[in-house]
């Protein structure tokens, strides 16, 4: 019993016991553990020496696995359990043959089986005591977390720092990750009650975090549009094979052409940044924050999804590319072409205004919702 326990109730990754999980554990182990019991009971009157038991007993085993794990490799809903059902309950259709089933054979079968629901309900108990900060909570930290370093990012864009842009899109992609197994454990419907808590709008955040997703590979775009990949000499080790030397030059001729625009764009993007941050755990119901001044708008269309300088900055661009800018590419490379690079990399501001201007669309619609 505790090496079945052991195996039970423990803490998925780094965050804490992911609950909904737990229960299909208890449930592919009682599974596991009863329907042997059952399915001995039809043979379990022939004699042990037979050949009619051999046949039986044989033809279980093979039917018992084939079905739970038929529904491992194919079940979106039950694999787990069946995977659970197939491993748990396997051995205890092999146990040598002890002559007939007798009532005392069975009632310690049935009491083994309470004792493992029992120790596993302690179990529970203590981890949710002892636990610490529960899912919604974790969800907060990881959602600052997220927006510090997308914000991170974009400040390193207009700074023209390409590794820091590297290192912030890396970081919010490991945390937007986790974010998103967080957000699944917030589910009301995994919930054992609700109580005094808010209701955890979980179609709204999964709507956020595809927006979320959506910023963090745009983030990732202006990195391999800012970068300038050279290869360097022959590696002196082997740690370093895989080095680039990666310089910003798209981000230098914007910051160089244009200098005013570029600074707008960014008061822009990171004042979404900075609301977005102070208002999505709000309208999530993790937090309590008043953020009304933020959230209240009557016309939704008042926030701004365009970039307001994109058609000036192509403008200028253009300009400055036919009065003689330099668009040659450094290297060899097939898309080492400055013009095409910056192109893109004002396309990608844009798409973040966008996405960063739908976040607020819908916070500030469902704050209205919620109002009325």
């Amino acid at each position: 019993m505790p090496m079945t326990l052991s195996l039970l109730l423990i803490n998925d990754g780094s965050h804490h016991v992911e609950y909904e999980k737990c229960m299909h554990r208890l449930l592919g182990v009682v599974l596991g553990k009863c329907s042997p019991i059952i399915i001995a009971a039809f043979y379990g009157f022939v004699d042990c020496g037979s050949w009619e038991r051999s046949v039986l007993q044989g033809f279980s085993i093979w039917l018992f696995v084939s079905v739970f794990c038929f529904a491992y490799y194919d079940s979106k809903t039950w694999s787990y359990i069946g995977c659970l059902v197939a491993g748990f309950g396997i051995y205890g259709l092999v146990v040598p043959c002890a002559g007939t089933a007798t009532e005392s054979v069975m009632v310690s079968k049935y009491k083994e089986i309470g004792m493992v629901i029992v120790a596993i309900f302690i179990q529970g108990v203590l981890h949710s005591l002892l636990g610490g900060a529960g899912p919604r909570k974790k969800l907060l930290y990881k959602m600052d977390g997220l927006w510090k370093s997308i914000s991170d990012g974009f400040t390193s864009v207009f700074a023209g720092d390409v590794h820091k842009i590297g290192e912030a899109g890396s970081k919010a992609n490991k945390l937007l990750r986790q974010v998103k197994e967080l957000a699944a454990e917030c589910d009301p419907k995994v919930q054992v009650f609700q109580g005094w808590i808010v209701e955890f709008d979980m179609d709204l955040a999964n709507r956020l975090i595809a927006s979320f997703e959506n910023v963090v590979g745009e983030l990732r775009m202006l990195e391999i549009a800012a970068s300038d990949w050279i290869e360097l000499a022959p590696p002196i080790n082997d740690s370093d094979q895989d080095q680039v030397q990666s310089k910003a030059r798209v981000l230098t001729i914007l910051a160089n052409e244009c200098r005013a625009d570029m600074t707008n764009i960014m008061h822009e993007i990171m004042g979404h940044i900075t609301t977005i941050t102070r208002v999505v755990p709000v309208i999530l119901g993790v937090t309590t924050e008043d953020v009304r001044e933020l959230c209240e708008v009557d016309n939704k269309s008042e926030i701004n999804v365009k970039l307001t300088k994109a058609s000036v900055l192509y403008s200028r661009l253009a300009n400055a590319v036919n009065s003689g800018l330099d668009c040659a590419g450094g290297g060899e490379e097939l898309t080492d072409d400055v013009a095409l690079k910056l192109t893109i990399a004002v396309r990608s501001l844009e798409r973040t205004m966008y996405h960063l201007g739908k976040i607020e669309r819908l916070c500030a619609k469902e704050y209205i919702r919620q109002a009325l």
